[in-house]
């Protein structure tokens, strides 16, 4: 399904680069927040179909922001990918939250792809 509204929230503008161009090729809609204080607000605001974020960033690092989303009724239901070098960390998070799985970068464009599909794909139906 194309169309579909997918929120990046990561500081490194070069990974930010890669996602848009990677994601917009296959037809979804990129929002871009660059820490996770600006990417729970981008959450609420426009609800987006999955979000992919970064574990650690400045003035709040995405276990917080992955915390306040699940734990708010009006974004829990929003899958998120976390994408981060720091595996133990997401592992961690991953089994503190509910709904939320993991990339490890370096990611290979076609392993991102896939999993944003099939991440949809299972929640959307």
């Amino acid at each position: 399904m194309t169309g579909q509204t997918i929120l990046v929230v990561d500081d490194d503008p070069s990974i930010v680069s890669v996602m848009e161009l990677l994601l917009g090729m296959e037809d979804y809609q990129v929002l871009v927040a660059r820490n996770g204080e600006e990417g729970v607000a981008m959450a609420k605001r426009h609800r987006p179909h999955l979000i992919l974020m970064d574990v650690l960033m400045p003035e709040m690092n995405g276990h917080m922001a992955t915390t306040l989303l699940k734990s708010d009724p009006d974004t829990q239901h929003i899958p998120i990918i976390l994408v981060t070098a720091t595996a133990q960390m997401a592992g961690n998070i991953a089994t503190n939250t509910n709904a939320v799985y993991t990339i490890h970068k370096p990611f290979e464009p076609e392993e991102l792809i896939q999993k944003v599909a099939q991440i949809l794909e299972r929640t959307s139906s």
